[in-house]
Order: C-alpha cells, then structure tokens, then sequence
C-alpha cells in the first residue's frame, strides 16, 4: 500500500510518499491520495520542518529505501555526505563514484542521469550538485525550485 501526506514548504506543496515503514519518494506537488498518518511520514514531516528551519538535520536519520539501481544508490550515498551549504558540481561527484567503483574515470552525464532519478529530493540533495563552474545545471522538478533550495542554503550559483 502506498502511503502520502502533504507538506506545505516555503517552495510550495511537497507530498511525502511511503509503504508505511520507509520513505520512498518526495514530489513537488500537491497530494494526490487523501493524507495517511503513518510513523514513518510524521518523521518526514518533523525533519522537513527542521531542514526547513535553516538547520541541517542528517538525512540518515530516516528510513529511506527509494528504487534505484546500483550506481544510482552510489551516487545518492555520494549526495548524502554534501554538507548543506555547499555543493559539488556533476564532475567531482563522478570523480568521487569513480574512486568507490575502482575506476580510472567516470561520465559526468552517468551522474547526471543518477542524480536526475532521485526520488527523494531535498532529503537526498541532489539540488546541490551544480554543472561546472557553479551553474545551475538542471532539476527534475525545475531549476526555479533547485534555485529557491540552493537560495535557503545561501548557495550561490553563476547563472
């Protein structure tokens, strides 16, 4: 059974959505199930209020298990340890993936792609992954939402 709850954020509506013991997706639009009360989405609801706050609660506090393959789940492993006011371009995460893999290099577009599935947006934050010299790159959910993130973390980006 599929789980959601709306949460009305300072970038608009958020929809937490779970199986009822983990987190497995966050949209940037308006629930479309009438709202679920489990454990698991009032803990979701709880962080996205501290993150919310300014503060930098740590994602890992809370059972995520979105769909991914394995180097999507490398890559979002690799987005969970970007500290919140800062950033890494698609290049340096490759870097990183290719270090973990035992590879000599890896595609920027590979990562791109990974980043671009998450599931999980501003809990796994893959809004602060920028394209080269601190652009803003791209956002699933749009780049005016991922220039609003980057904006409440006083990230800066060039464009």
């Amino acid at each position: 059974m599929i789980f959601e709850q709306q949460y009305d954020s300072p970038v608009g509506p958020l929809t937490l959505i779970s199986d009822g013991k983990v987190l497995t997706g966050l949209r940037f639009s308006p629930a479309e199930r009438p709202a679920a009360d489990v454990p698991v989405l009032a803990a979701g609801r709880r962080w996205l209020d501290t993150w919310f706050s300014g503060s930098a609660p740590s994602p890992r506090v809370l059972p995520l298990a979105p769909a991914a393959t394995p180097f999507q789940a490398l890559v979002r492993e690799i987005l969970l340890d970007i500290p919140r006011g800062e950033y890494l371009t698609y290049g340096e995460v490759a870097r990183i993936a290719a270090r973990r893999l035992g590879r000599a290099h890896m595609s920027a577009q590979a990562v791109g792609g990974a980043v671009g599935a998450n599931p999980l947006p501003v809990i796994v934050p893959c809004h602060r992954v920028l394209a080269s010299g601190g652009r803003l790159g791209g956002f699933s959910s749009g780049t005016e939402i991922k220039r609003r993130l980057l904006a409440l973390e006083n990230i800066r980006v060039t464009n």
